[in-house]
């Protein structure tokens, strides 16, 4: 019986304190519970077990646990040995800056990103390795860092039947899209159905952006009458942030930021 892990690791199958027996992966199911803590791992929950986290660092994402085997040596390698890297492995492996950067703490290489790698790229990234999410902050989960997305924030905020306020969120991801008017148009539009299914009993609107062009160019603001004919919901006043003023409550909502950089969606 041969080692499974033989062929994605530089080390050769040898004997671990007496040991040299090769067994089914299936049979490995220690506590790993601190481990995946010190990688980050544990948010996502898709490593349960011992085998799990064996299956993944070896680039086995598909396959079952019984149908590979693993020699001690390797099962040392790829749990009880393995530490997370100092530097970010993604910067390397998708040929970014040639610089070291150094990996964050609070940040580490989660499943699906190393399956998304070990798929289009070819290359086995282990799960938990280091990462900077500096090189990545604006880089869609699944595609790790393999082109630049734009994002559209919307918050809509809206007094309830008991004179409370309350404050919804809206999100808009664009794998490949222009900040223009025709799209910052299309993204009001699509708001706005999206509040109407929230809450059939608005029926106005206060508009309120920071000063980009898109926002406030002669097409902007001259389809805006449009939208009112279609909609349910009526555009009543349209306000603009002063320079440099931000987007007062969307710019508040930094935990997307830190959630997208967490790789937990």
């Amino acid at each position: 019986m041969q080692c499974s892990f033989k062929t994605v690791s530089s080390k050769p199958c040898s004997t671990i304190q007496g040991s040299s027996l090769i067994t089914s992966l299936s049979t490995c199911k220690n506590d790993i519970a601190n481990h995946l803590r010190n990688c980050l791992l544990q948010r996502e929950g898709l490593i349960k077990n011992e085998d799990d986290l064996l299956r993944f660092r070896g680039g086995y994402f598909e396959e079952s646990s019984s149908s590979l085997t693993i020699c001690p040596t390797h099962r040392y390698e790829f749990w009880v040995t393995w530490r997370k890297s100092v530097y970010c492995v993604l910067q390397f492996a998708c040929g970014g800056n040639k610089k070291p950067r150094k990996a964050r703490q609070d940040c580490s290489v989660n499943s699906k990103q190393s399956l998304y790698m070990w798929k289009e790229e070819q290359r086995l990234i282990p799960v938990g390795s280091g990462r900077n999410p500096s090189l990545l902050q604006r880089v869609p989960v699944q595609m790790v860092c393999q082109a630049w997305v734009s994002w559209h924030v919307g918050v809509v905020s809206m007094k309830t039947d008991q004179n409370d306020y309350q404050n919804f969120t809206i999100v808009h991801v664009f794998d490949n899209a222009t900040q223009d008017a025709l799209t910052s148009t299309s993204i009001l539009q699509d708001t706005i159905n999206h509040i109407n299914k929230e809450n059939k009993k608005i029926k106005t609107l206060y508009l309120r952006s920071d000063n980009a062009g898109c926002f406030h160019s002669s097409y902007s603001l001259t389809t805006i009458p449009m939208i009112n004919k279609k909609s349910l919901i009526k555009i009543k006043r349209v306000d603009f942030s002063d320079p440099q003023g931000g987007k007062c409550i969307c710019d508040r909502k930094k935990g997307i930021k830190r959630y997208v950089n967490e790789g937990t969606h």
